[in-house]
Parts: structure tokens; sequence; C-alpha cells
């Protein structure tokens, strides 16, 4: 189960390796975190070889400690569809996005679920590979 506090896989191209998780947004009080949440994250590690190199000023607000803003795209709790299919996956990840929920990468490393591009278009977007 993913809830506050626990470390997460940054899977997009930018260079952040792991985060961890502050608090949800819109949620008050509660700890749980679902799929397709809007969480706020601490970058732990950052990998400048391996990432998606930014401009100037977006490297310098790339560093290990500084706050963001992240949408929950993989847990490894399972997840009940509609048509009752049940879905999980091997890691906990995040895409960064900014203030307009516009993600900072240009592309993704991996699929990502119909449920998490229907409600974030632009996060959907980057990737034509929908699980």
């Amino acid at each position: 189960m993913l809830i506050v506090g626990s470390f997460v896989e940054c899977v997009d191209e930018i260079g952040a390796v792991t985060a961890q998780i502050l608090k949800v947004r819109n949620k008050g009080n509660r700890r749980d975190v679902k799929l397709g949440d809007y969480v706020y994250v601490v970058i732990k590690t950052i990998n400048r070889n391996k990432g998606f190199f930014l401009e100037k000023k977006k490297e310098k607000k790339l560093l290990p400690g500084t706050l963001h803003r992240a949408v929950v795209v993989y847990t490894r709790r399972k997840f009940l569809r509609k048509d009752t299919s049940v879905i999980n996956f091997s890691k906990n990840g995040v895409v960064l996005v900014n203030k307009g929920l516009f993600p900072y990468a240009n592309k993704l490393r991996s699929p990502i679920p119909r449920e998490v591009a229907s409600k974030y278009p632009f996060i959907g977007a980057l990737n034509k590979l929908l699980i």
C-alpha cells in the first residue's frame, strides 16, 4: 500500500530517480495514495547522465531535497477496473508535473494506465502505449 512517506520511482526521462511522498493534495488528513492522485514529493536521488537534459533554469531546480508536484501513475497495490479486471505493477511510480499539470519531460519510459491518461490528458499524450 502506498502511503505518505513512501519512496517512489520517477518514471519520466527527467533525471530524478527516486522521490518521497510528502502530502496528498485535496484529501485533507488522509494518508493513503491511490492511482492517479496529485501529490507533493521531495527528490531524493538524481542521475544527470541517464535523465532528460533540461534548460538551465529547470536544471537548477532539479536537485536532491527540492519540493515538486507529481501524479501517481503506478502502484503495487491491485487496482479494480469497471470491467472487473485487476491490474497492478511491480513498482510505485510518479511523473513530475508543474502547476498547470503539464509534465516536465517529453517522454515516459513505459506505458501508463488508461485511468491516469483520461484524468490527466497531458500525461496521456506523452505515451501512445496505454494499459
